[in-house]
């Protein structure tokens, strides 16, 4: 994915092939593939780093979020996803 700062508008871009996500610090509002979507928590700016929620961001980029009951989350394809946590378990 490739990320975009527009630091007078406070504005982060989020595109990953066709898909694309916009959010904007302070704002409980994105912009996913062209379409309003409501967020649980707004991006913010601590200690000069950017946080933004991951599920909904994730999921307008195509991913899938999940969190495995030992405690890991994983972002990734449904493919990738299961490859992801077998990797971990193995190495444990």
């Amino acid at each position: 994915a490739e990320i975009a700062w527009m630091e007078e508008e406070t504005k982060i871009t989020i595109t990953r092939g066709t898909r694309k996500a916009e959010l904007y610090i302070g704002n409980k509002e994105m912009t996913a593939n062209g379409q309003k979507q409501s967020l649980e928590a707004a991006p913010i700016i601590r200690e000069e780093k950017t946080f933004i929620p991951v599920r909904p961001v994730a999921e307008a980029l195509g991913g899938q979020v999940t969190w495995d009951p030992r405690g890991v989350l994983v972002i990734g394809t449904e493919k990738a996803e299961q490859e992801i946590l077998d990797g971990i378990f193995k190495s444990i």
